[in-house]
């Protein structure tokens, strides 16, 4: 993945555990755990020191 300030390729750092709870699924409530990848960008003078992974088919935007 590259960073999207700088285009350097970042390196996985860590993962952190999501629970989406609610998401939609024909008329039932169901629970979602997602394990988002956390990325860190190696170049020094790059403004963004880590991005987390976003997906929008598991999560929109502002749907938290």
């Amino acid at each position: 993945m590259g960073c999207p300030a700088c285009g350097v390729i970042a390196h996985a750092h860590s993962r952190q555990r999501v629970e989406l709870i609610d998401a939609p699924c024909f008329t039932a409530p169901v629970k979602l755990w997602w394990r988002k990848r956390r990325w860190l960008c190696p170049e020094p003078s790059c403004p963004v020191t880590s991005v987390m992974e976003q997906d929008p088919d598991v999560q929109p935007p502002r749907a938290s």
